[in-house]
């Protein structure tokens, strides 16, 4: 996931300035790379998961359960394309486009095998399905957008037609975000979809809280957000400033600037 942070802020940035005809040698060689480890980053991401899908189904059903909105045991179990679950009434309130077995073999590798529905836990042993399944299936939707926009960067590479594409390369400064929502949106899937145990199936997160004053929490988590807001605005500040500047923004940042044609580079 780390390499399409990275992949992406670099495809983004050398789009940037590949659209406004800057620095094209630079951004052209920064951007063959950005595309190469985006490729490797997002196929490598979908592996990793698939597999860390299994173990979850393994090791944490209910998870793996409320990420499918799946409330009924069922073998050969499908994947549904459209669902929007309702946890108040234990069922999904829409459940279209069934790929037959899919949901089996994604969490056994195995079409025919079973797997555990939600009803098969307690009310109180199951964790918020709704933001489970929200916060996997639009990780997922990133992901793909991101493998797509890999793929379609490769073919317009491949054809000669990269740089004629604005309307792709206005759209890759915009995709920087993406990874960085994925990211956090998978935490709060693991996260969000252990509970209500601390320790799977041993502790609960309940009996696991500090005898902590609320109000000590509440002064700890306003000075932690506070703190973090100012670094993140402070980090896209500078992000953003630098990237537009390019290579020029080298001498700011105590690097000596490339000689240009016909100059001779300091000390040489």
């Amino acid at each position: 996931a780390s390499y399409c942070v990275g992949a992406f802020f670099v495809l983004g940035v050398s789009a940037y300035h590949l659209l406004r005809r800057q620095h094209l040698d630079l951004m052209r060689t920064s951007f063959k790379a950005g595309l190469a480890l985006a490729l490797v980053g997002t196929i490598g991401v979908a592996v990793s998961g698939h597999f860390n899908g299994q173990m979850v189904a393994a090791k944490q059903p209910t998870k793996f359960a409320a990420m499918e909105a799946l409330w009924e045991t069922q073998s050969g179990a499908p994947f549904y394309l459209l669902v929007v679950p309702d946890e108040s009434a234990e069922r999904n309130a829409v459940q279209a486009l069934p790929v037959p077995k899919l949901t089996s073999w994604l969490a056994t590798g195995d079409v025919n095998a079973e797997v555990k529905g939600l009803k098969e836990f307690a009310p109180e042993d199951r964790p918020p399905v709704g933001l489970v399944f929200w916060s996997f299936r639009l990780m997922i939707l990133l992901g793909l957008y991101m493998l797509a926009m890999a793929v379609i960067g490769w073919v317009l590479l491949r054809k000669g037609r990269l740089e004629q594409s604005t309307r792709y390369l206005r759209w890759l400064p915009y995709s920087i975000p993406v990874p960085y929502i994925a990211i956090n949106l998978g935490w709060m899937v693991a996260e969000v979809g252990r509970q209500p145990w601390t320790v799977y199936g041993l502790m609960r997160t309940a009996d696991s809280v500090s005898p902590v004053p609320a109000g000590t929490v509440l002064l700890s988590l306003a000075v932690i957000t506070v703190v973090y807001t100012l670094l993140i605005g402070t980090d896209i500040y500078l992000l953003a400033r630098y990237a537009r500047k390019g290579p020029e923004a080298l001498p700011e940042l105590g690097q000596p600037a490339a000689a240009q044609p016909g100059e001779v580079a300091a000390g040489a």
